[in-house]
């Protein structure tokens, strides 16, 4: 199965009330994530919050992929993904004050400004550090 197929099982399963087994397939497909590439752990946290109403575990997704990330593209992913799912305000900007501290060029300044001419309401965290 391709990786994103799981994602189209999980959401038919859990609407069709099989929530046992959309979790089980959930669980497979973090198994089969690529631990670097933050969009794995963003599919899976949105399966979790979205299909199977668990935020516990749509964070744990989100933290497992802080742990491995360090780049500026990815630390701003996971924030995004924590503004889109409205989850954990404090995980979010910890993300956003990682990615400040990463940005050591001029793409990870560049990635940035870009974050925060969409999120202007997270500009106030670039100040905190």
């Amino acid at each position: 199965m391709r990786y994103s197929e799981y994602f189209v099982q999980v959401a038919l399963l859990a609407q069709n009330g099989d929530k046992v087994a959309a979790e089980k397939l959930l669980r497979e497909a973090e198994h089969y994530a690529q631990k670097s590439v933050t969009n794995h752990a963003a599919l899976c946290a949105k399966a979790w919050l979205w299909y199977l109403d668990n935020p516990d575990n749509a964070i744990r997704c989100l933290l497992e992929a802080e742990c491995n990330n360090s780049d500026v593209r990815g630390l701003l992913e996971i924030a995004e993904t924590y503004i889109e799912l409205a989850l954990h305000e404090f995980a979010c900007r910890r993300c956003i004050k990682k990615a400040l501290a990463a940005a050591d060029d001029e793409e990870g300044k560049m990635r940035l400004q870009e974050f925060f001419a969409k999120h202007s309401n997270c500009k106030q965290i670039e100040n905190e550090r």
